[in-house]
């Protein structure tokens, strides 16, 4: 049995099947394989995690959108010399409906069940890479309650402030999900052309040595064949005379 065919398996950085001959050759496969897959775990990490900020940062643009909409409101019911109590009743019944629609999205807003923006998250640590690099992803909270609005009513004493201070808190963590989402693209980036170098450095540094024992092998079966058949003649030569002597 051939050095090339006594070996098992087939290794998925070169074309050629069981090319290991000796365990330092079988190390060095092992090796590489192993931070590659780490390296693509990762990046299968990243993608996810940055799958999560673009979620969040959808939820939060129209959380935004029902803010802008509830300040709008705010600023028509503050006309007192042509909006009366019924009037402003009236745009408080659509204030609470946008506040209603605000929690539903902070509550409801998910990944892979994982609630976004309720303030449950915290930070989330994310393995990025085969040697234990790490990167945090944080969505924030944008619930009533952490905006500051819960209580809005324009049928009493308001302050415009209160939206304000709420829009400015949800553009804040809207450029802190961009960041976010910027840092995980070049992290990606990072780690699927570290992956590449891995597989493209093994092959280089091992195709030659693979072709010259491919190469080897292939003259040594040649030389054996030849061998063979020069064998097999000198028996028919062998065999042709011992027939000749008993004629």
């Amino acid at each position: 049995m051939s050095a090339i065919t006594g070996i098992s398996g087939f290794n998925r950085y070169t074309n050629y099947p069981g090319i290991y001959s000796n365990p330092s050759d079988a190390a060095i496969a092992e090796k590489t394989e192993l931070q590659t897959r780490g390296i693509d775990q990762g990046t299968e990490n990243l993608k996810d995690a940055n799958s999560v900020t673009k979620i969040a940062d959808g939820a939060m643009d129209g959380i935004a959108d029902q803010l802008h909409r509830m300040r709008e409101l705010a600023i028509k019911a503050s006309n007192t010399a042509v909006v009366g109590d019924d009037e402003r009743q009236m745009i408080q019944t659509e204030i609470d409906q946008l506040k209603q629609g605000i929690s539903d999205i902070a509550n409801n807003t998910t990944f892979n069940e994982k609630k976004l923006l309720d303030g449950s998250m915290g930070d989330l640590t994310i393995l990025a890479g085969a040697e234990g690099s790490t990167e945090q992803v944080s969505t924030g909270d944008m619930t009533l309650e952490a905006l500051g609005i819960k209580d809005f009513d324009v049928t009493k004493d308001f302050n415009l402030k209160i939206l304000d201070d709420a829009l400015k808190t949800v553009s804040s963590q809207r450029a802190t999900i961009g960041a976010q989402s910027n840092r995980l693209d070049h992290a990606t980036a990072y780690n699927q052309l570290s992956s590449y170098n891995h597989v493209a450095s093994f092959k280089e540094d091992d195709l030659g040595g693979v072709l010259k024992r491919v190469d080897e092998m292939r003259k040594n079966r040649m030389f054996d064949t030849a061998r063979m058949m020069m064998m097999q003649k000198d028996i028919e030569n062998r065999r042709a005379q011992t027939v000749g002597l008993f004629q």
